[in-house]
């Protein structure tokens, strides 16, 4: 199976969406609630966390795969 670089430049695309669902949602969340950012039970920190793990991810990746000869 060959994976081919359009399908790898959608990727950071995906995560970058992904992050900004999952970070609009757990601050909503903290917002709307008791909850704080170092509540570990609480469903919205993970889903924080979550968020601005995919954003890391897609900013990793978006270095990774920028191609400037493209």
């Amino acid at each position: 199976m060959t994976v081919t670089r359009d399908a790898l430049e959608r990727v950071p695309l995906l995560c970058r969406s992904l992050a900004f669902i999952l970070l609009a949602v757990g601050f909503v969340g903290f917002l709307t609630t008791d909850a704080t950012i170092l509540d570990t039970g609480s469903v919205f920190t993970i889903v924080f966390g979550l968020g601005v793990a995919a954003a890391i991810v897609s900013i990793y990746l978006g270095i990774l795969l920028h191609d400037p000869d493209a």
